[in-house]
C-alpha cells in the first residue's frame, strides 16, 4: 500500500509528492501496490497518474472524517524474486 503522503501546504507545488511517491514505489520492487487518495485531492491524482495507478472501483466514504475516498491500483512492472510473477486475482 501506497499510505499518506502528505506535504505542507507550504511546500505544495514543489514536486515532493513526486520525489516521495518514486521513493515509496522503489521499495515495492516492482509489485504491484494499491493507494487511495480523498476525491477532492486532483494534485495526488496526477501525480499517482504519472506513476502508472488508475482509479479503481467505486468511490466509498472514509471512517475518518467527512471524506470520499477513490481506491488507486499500480499494477506489477517486473516478475517477483523467484523469477515468478504473482497471481493476485487481478493483474496485479
Amino acid at each position: 500500500e501506497l499510505g499518506y503522503i502528505f506535504v505542507l501546504p507550504s511546500a505544495r507545488r514543489q514536486g515532493f509528492s513526486v520525489e516521495l511517491t518514486n521513493s515509496a514505489l522503489s521499495a515495492a520492487e516492482g509489485k504491484g501496490v494499491f493507494a487511495t487518495s480523498r476525491t477532492d485531492n486532483g494534485n495526488m491524482h496526477a501525480t499517482l497518474s504519472k506513476f502508472g495507478f488508475v482509479k479503481t472501483g467505486y468511490v466509498y466514504a472514509s471512517n475518518k472524517g467527512n471524506h470520499d475516498l477513490q481506491l488507486f491500483l499500480r499494477p506489477a512492472t517486473q516478475p517477483s524474486a523467484s523469477g515468478i510473477r504473482e497471481y493476485t486475482g487481478s493483474g496485479l
